[in-house]
């Protein structure tokens, strides 16, 4: 390959390279003050399973397989942020390609990103929702030009306090699913 070497991005947060990343999220641009009303927190759970689930035909039931004990997210993302207020966490590395010189390297940026909105009501929390993943797609020859996969997921749900959901790949042909829930408490 023609990578040379990477860092860790420290564009918006730093966050542990650790499997389960903790991220309270950032008020949205132009606001210097802390939003009004209490945080509400939202676990997002990455699963990354073979053919397993293929079979499975509705959304409820891969919901119900992939909560079972045995089954462990790939990763886990938490974010804290406030009623109508947006929340973004960024969490990748800045890899550098080519063999131009240092003042010239060009940089692609890959990772996870997610951006939310939610609006909180007494019964139910509509959450709009953006998640983007690019990685480095697996080359078999040393001069091939830069590859990514990309899986991108936009919703717009309604969620309950306390109970999870299928925000994606209920017909994800490589494995893929994002389970979300929102709570008024911060898991540890």
């Amino acid at each position: 390959m023609r990578f040379h070497w990477c860092f860790v991005v420290i564009a918006v947060l730093i966050v542990s390279l650790s499997t389960e990343s903790t991220v309270c999220a950032q008020a949205a641009a132009g606001q210097s003050s802390r939003p009004e009303g209490e945080p509400f927190f939202l676990k997002i759970d990455e699963y990354k399973i073979g053919d397993t689930l293929r079979q499975t035909k509705t959304s409820s039931e891969i919901l119900e397989q992939l909560l079972k004990k045995d089954v462990v997210p790939a990763r886990t993302f938490h974010v804290r942020s406030y009623d109508e207020t947006e929340a973004f966490v960024q969490v990748g590395e800045r890899i550098a390609i080519g063999d131009k010189p240092k003042d010239k390297t060009e940089f692609l940026e890959v990772g996870t990103i997610i951006r939310l909105r939610a609006k909180i009501t007494d019964e139910k929390v509509v959450v709009d929702f953006d998640y983007t993943a690019l990685k480095l797609a697996e080359s078999d020859t040393e001069n091939a030009a830069v590859r990514l996969n990309e899986t991108t997921l936009q919703t717009v749900t309604e969620m309950k306090i306390g109970e999870p959901v299928l925000l994606g790949g209920a017909n994800a042909k490589n494995g893929f699913y994002l389970v979300a829930t929102i709570s008024k408490n911060q898991e540890k």
